[in-house]
């Protein structure tokens, strides 16, 4: 219910694919090859980034990560400027943000597989943590409960209890489904989906 009102007339030319409000009041937009940027509510959009789509936002503590069709991409000034901060010849799969920090899911064109990192600081480096994960081009998500990591694989719900040193599988894969993980009020919902992005 409610009334809905049409903005951001500018862009009706552009395949929005994302969508972030930061914490400054700007909103950054990704489309299909760009980032856009408005500090006055969708009047007016300035391009702050064009060399590919971008899918996801995330943003803490005043740095913003975003996946990209080149990798993982970084910001310390509220978009206006962007730095690769993973690139392996592969996309950005997925970014989320927990007690650890950062953590991106990446497609590595050499191994084909996905990799698994996470960064403790704002996303300037990054460690891996897939090593005793089985490989897999099918992971889909990596989130955290207290101190306990789980992945979405394709084998089902993987755990961690030693921030990825080592991990137990923890809940079978149903058909040839991949899950999706969510924490909502120290819940986990896992989602079962289709494979692939």
């Amino acid at each position: 219910t409610g009334i809905w009102i049409p903005v951001f007339q500018e862009l009706r030319t552009k395949p929005v694919c994302t969508l972030l409000e930061a914490q400054d009041g700007s909103i950054l937009i990704g489309t299909g090859n760009e980032i856009l940027k408005s500090s006055d509510k969708g009047k007016t959009w300035k391009l702050v980034y064009k060399n590919g789509w971008v899918m996801k936002f995330k943003e803490f503590e005043g740095v913003i990560i975003c996946t990209n069709e080149h990798g993982i991409l970084r910001s310390i000034d509220n978009g206006d400027n962007w730095e690769t901060v993973i690139s392996e010849g592969g996309v950005g799969i997925n970014i989320e943000h927990s007690d650890l920090g950062f953590s991106a899911i990446t497609y590595n064109t050499d191994s084909k597989q996905r990799r698994v990192r996470i960064s403790k600081d704002q996303a300037k480096s990054w460690q891996a943590i897939d090593g005793a994960i089985p490989p897999s081009d099918g992971i889909s998500c990596l989130t955290q409960l207290e101190n306990i990591l789980f992945i979405g694989h394709p084998n089902g719900i993987l755990r961690s209890d030693d921030y990825g040193k080592s991990w137990k599988l923890v809940l079978q894969k149903i058909d040839k489904k991949v899950f999706n993980l969510t924490v909502v009020n120290n819940v986990i919902y896992a989602i079962p989906r289709n494979e692939g992005c």
